[in-house]
């Protein structure tokens, strides 16, 4: 067997973007097995139906339960080192403190 992983998978039926993700489900041999990768999703189990619906394949959605299962941080690289983008290493969109804590 092979594994697809498909990061960003939000983009799926988004212009411009989604309808790659939705060529790469729709034209996956049915040897592989498709992993789509996104912390943001809001219509998971709409997209799970669809992609069965369209392989014919079982689809086993796994959701993290609680907030973000993967910390958002903002950092600023240079070629010698990596540091936080904002006073609070913990804010930004998405981010704990999120946008309040560009304030601190």
């Amino acid at each position: 067997n092979s594994i697809v992983v498909l990061d960003e998978f939000h983009y799926m039926g988004q212009k411009g973007r989604g309808s790659t993700w939705e060529e790469c489900v729709i034209t996956n041999p049915p040897h592989t097995q498709i992993v789509g990768l996104s912390a943001t999703l809001p219509n998971a189990h709409r997209l799970a139906a669809w992609m069965e619906s369209v392989t014919g394949r079982k689809t086993v959605l796994v959701e993290a339960s609680g907030g973000r299962p993967v910390p958002l941080r903002y950092y600023f690289a240079t070629n010698r080192i990596l540091s936080p983008l904002f006073r609070d290493e913990q804010a930004g969109p998405g981010a704990p403190h999120g946008l309040l804590g560009l304030r601190g």
